[in-house]
């Protein structure tokens, strides 16, 4: 083989030292969050529901030690962050997509396929409940993405009866 044929290359990547090498400033604490959003968006648009769908983000924070009020209620802090839509779902398609770096799934949206790290980058744990139909039945995906050492990826799916 000489130098100038191209041959078939297989790249391997380290999960953990992505994420040391993403870049995600303080000051875009909450792009993750957006990142989410813009994915349910996409969902309901790939769903045709872009007018009728639904898209609610939840903030969830630590109970409250004592009561408070004004800006010290503004500042107890953010537990979860929970995003619920109706959109097409967790579906093979996505769910190759998800364990894909750099994926270019959805390159026509200009989507760069980092949102994942994202998210892991500013959060310990990313999990996804996903109802969808495909292949004429519904189905349900579970998904939990740690970004503690040692990541950790568990993924369940199962058929649903309705």
């Amino acid at each position: 083989m000489s130098l100038y044929q191209s041959a078939p290359m297989s790249l391997h990547t380290n999960l953990a030292g992505q994420l040391r090498n993403t870049n995600l400033p303080k000051s875009d604490g909450l792009l993750p969050v957006f990142e989410a959003v813009v994915n349910s968006i996409q969902a309901l648009e790939e769903a045709n529901r872009l007018s009728t769908g639904q898209i609610t983000l939840e903030i969830v924070r630590n109970p409250q030690q004592q009561m408070h009020s004004g800006k010290e209620a503004e500042q107890e802090i953010i537990k979860d962050f929970i995003i619920t839509d109706n959109g097409v779902g967790f579906n093979d398609a996505n769910m190759t997509s998800f364990e894909t770096l750099d994926s270019d799934h959805k390159i026509d949206k200009s989507c760069r396929g980092i949102g994942r790290l994202m998210w892991l980058k500013a959060f310990d744990l990313a999990k996804v409940d996903s109802i969808f139909y495909q292949n004429g039945s519904f189905h349900f995906r579970h998904r939990k993405v740690f970004s503690q050492s040692p990541l950790l990826m568990l993924v369940t799916k199962q058929h649903v009866q309705y």
